[in-house]
């Protein structure tokens, strides 16, 4: 900051050069005085702006010299359709959208729904009914239920349900990367608004960092005067202003990590606290703190222990100062693994990532929150109002100083280029997509995820030998990195290296047995392999994990149809079909079914439909003709076969197709013209030579 400040006395200290010339000239010859009226506020106004001019050109020229003015780097969501937007309040930076909708949501990116107030919850009322109670659940990704499809079975809704009383309501507050100061904020500006009855915060370790993690990814989406842009874009002295003062928003934009680290201060933990419990005290709601833990393969374990006493952690040594009441929720997690089922924590209680919870670890956490609301008085059939606060505890700088030491960590841009890379590759815009892979990999070589996606956007790309390494990457980063493991053997599938293929598959399925693609993966890789029971199970497994996996059960009913069960083949591309309405391959297989057994109009209209997402397939147009043949709409059928013979002109079949058509129409010549092109193209069609044996004169 000194180095700065020197360099702007440097700037205000040239002096225009149009100063000394004036006085020359009042030297050399006296103006005479009426002229002196008559130009000299004009000319004083004329040297006051030349003077403003060229200040500012020599400042531009040396803040393009000393480079203090940031690079122009946008920083963007990973999607103009984003289910989160960007707030205005620095603390929290980003927010969900009200009212989103994303029929292909995966959970991950994005969710199917959000409701008219900007939660991932259902529709609620901002007025509560009379005689209800509500409880808020603030949190992160682990509340919002990242990876949980099913809004029933997030842990806000399940607790709902537990709680068994239509009058509770159990909100969902949870947005990703938020850490506890965001988290109270949010509940400051919108929560309060519900006026809870009790606040549930889910603590969770990366909690201590002093920013919200999504940050760093925020998208420059402020609308801006065109001018101001352009001076932006044009002018270091300019930018560097307009920065450094956060004008029109670009100071979020040039570094929102930052932007939001300084809002947040740099003890969030603690401020977050100390405001929960002035907000509680205002607005009489009760406070609990639920402590979650991390999920190994084999352990529950509670992280950030105090260094002077390991038995306490760092959260509940602040929380007591504060008098707000804490559980953890690693023994009720525990006591479930030893009641039976997987033994391997992460596998059971998470979607496999260790952190964040399963449907059934949403199910575990519901079931303790429920216990620990009960036994801090806060529930009695129902909800109670929260009422009084334990007595805050005395001051502890043991617990102040290392939750400070924990927050000290800066926000990790590897995110930025992660998500914009991400966001370039779901638009197919892979050569850009990977440069931005390799600037996050630069900042964080041992970004698992990233080293994923590129491997994905090369294979994309068909660079199939950097694929594989940074598949193998991935695991080498992160061994229980099953989607890396599907990656890899849909590889080996593709280059019919199948036992290979089928090894990774199952390693796939043992890092997570509830990645439905990992099932679906070893079901193709069965498939290959001529196992069609087996296929069928894998493709089962992975519906059950995903009934609406489209694509499963368009495999599911290929299997059944190679083992002649033609019905359950029926209904399962049918179900496909309810997913994915254009899907090409469950039309054209559902219209062969039908043809064959004689259900002509339906088989025509799967033709069509499927024509309709692809006309220029020769396939489709020679399966719709055949069709209409088989059903004596000729014309038609000529009209198609004549254009699945245009679009693959060396095409036998679709010749011999045409040949039948013509002949079923009466044109004697036209049908021989199309048999004997077939046997130019394949002398030993012996079809072709019989039919023009019977058309001889």
């Amino acid at each position: 900051m000194e180095h700065r400040r020197r360099s702007a006395r440097k700037r205000e200290a040239p002096r225009p050069p149009g100063a000394n010339a004036g006085q020359d000239d009042r030297d050399r010859t006296p103006p005479s005085r009426s002229g002196s009226r008559r130009f000299g506020l004009r000319g004083r106004l004329l040297v006051a702006a030349t003077s403003v001019l060229v200040g500012l050109s020599l400042a531009e020229v040396l803040i393009r010299a000393t480079g203090f003015a940031s690079a122009i780097k946008p920083i963007v969501l990973s999607d103009v359709e984003s289910v989160y937007q960007r707030s205005d309040n620095p603390i929290l930076g980003y927010e969900l959208k009200p009212n989103h909708r994303d029929e292909q949501a995966d959970s991950i990116r994005s969710y199917a729904f959000t409701n008219a107030h900007g939660l991932r919850d259902f529709e609620r009322d901002l007025d509560k009914p009379s005689g209800a109670a509500r409880i808020l659940l603030l949190g992160d990704s682990v509340v919002e239920g990242l990876g949980i499809r099913d809004l029933r079975d997030t842990m806000s809704a399940q607790l709902e349900g537990f709680l068994a009383s239509p009058r509770v309501q159990v909100l969902n507050f949870g947005v990703s990367g938020y850490c506890t100061r965001a988290e109270v904020e949010l509940l400051e500006r919108k929560g309060l608004g519900f006026n809870p009855d009790v606040v549930v915060l889910v603590f969770v370790e990366n909690d201590f960092e002093n920013f919200n993690r999504g940050a760093a990814r925020l998208a420059g989406f402020t609308d801006r005067p065109a001018i101001v842009k352009a001076l932006y874009l044009r002018s270091h002295l300019a930018r560097l202003t307009m920065i450094r003062f956060d004008l029109f928003a670009f100071g979020a934009d040039a570094d929102p990590g930052v932007w939001n680290q300084q809002a947040i201060g740099d003890n969030n933990v603690v401020d977050g606290f100390r405001r929960l419990r002035a907000l509680a005290g205002q607005h009489g709601f009760g406070v609990l703190i639920a402590i979650w833990p991390q999920f190994t393969n084999s352990n529950v374990v509670d992280l950030h222990a105090m260094p002077d006493d390991p038995s306490s952690l760092i959260v509940e040594r602040l929380a007591r100062q504060f008098g707000l009441p804490t559980v953890r929720l690693s023994a009720r997690f525990k006591r479930w693994l030893g009641e039976g089922g997987e033994r391997n924590p992460r596998l059971r209680f998470t979607i496999g990532d260790g952190l964040h919870p399963s449907v059934e670890g949403c199910r575990v956490t519901a079931d303790a929150i429920r216990d620990a609301l009960e036994s801090f008085g806060l529930t009695a059939g129902g909800v109670s109002r929260g009422g009084d606060l334990p007595a805050a505890g005395p001051a502890d700088p043991e617990a102040l100083a290392v939750a400070q030491q924990r927050g000290s960590s800066k926000p990790d841009y590897a995110f930025r280029h992660a998500d914009l890379g991400y966001a370039l590759q779901q638009r197919g815009r892979l050569d850009e997509a990977v440069a931005e892979y390799g600037r996050a990999l630069e900042f964080k070589p041992t970004y698992a995820l990233v080293h994923y996606n590129l491997a994905q956007a090369l294979e994309q790309q068909g660079q199939r030998e950097q694929a594989f390494e940074h598949y193998r990457q991935t695991i080498a980063l992160n061994p229980d990195y099953a989607e890396a493991y599907a990656g890899l053997a849909g590889l080996f599938r593709a280059d019919g290296r199948l036992d290979e293929a089928l090894s990774h598959d199952r390693l796939a399925v043992r890092a997570n047995p509830r990645l439905a693609e990992a099932w679906y993966g070893q079901g193709n890789t069965l498939r290959l392999r001529g196992d069609s029971e087996g296929a069928a199970d894998s493709y089962r497994r992975a519906l059950a994990l995903r009934p609406e996996y489209a694509e499963a059960h368009n495999n599911l009913a290929i299997a059944f149809q190679s083992t002649g069960d033609l019905e359950a083949a029926l209904d399962h591309y049918r179900k496909a079909l309810n997913v994915a309405p254009d899907m090409i391959e469950a039309h054209n297989n559902a219209g062969l079914i039908l043809a064959a057994r004689g259900e002509l109009p339906g088989a025509i209209e799967h033709y069509r439909k499927a024509l309709g997402v692809a006309p220029d397939t020769p396939e489709l147009r020679d399966n719709l003709g055949r069709a209409l043949l088989a059903r004596s709409d000729t014309d038609e059928a000529i009209v198609e076969l004549k254009e699945a013979v245009r679009l693959r002109p060396e095409w036998v079949e679709a010749h011999f197709d045409l040949g039948l058509a013509y002949e079923h129409d009466g044109q004697r010549d036209a049908a021989v013209g199309e048999y004997r092109r077939v046997l130019e193209l394949s002398p030993d069609h012996q079809a072709a030579r019989r039919r023009l044996e019977s058309l001889a004169p």
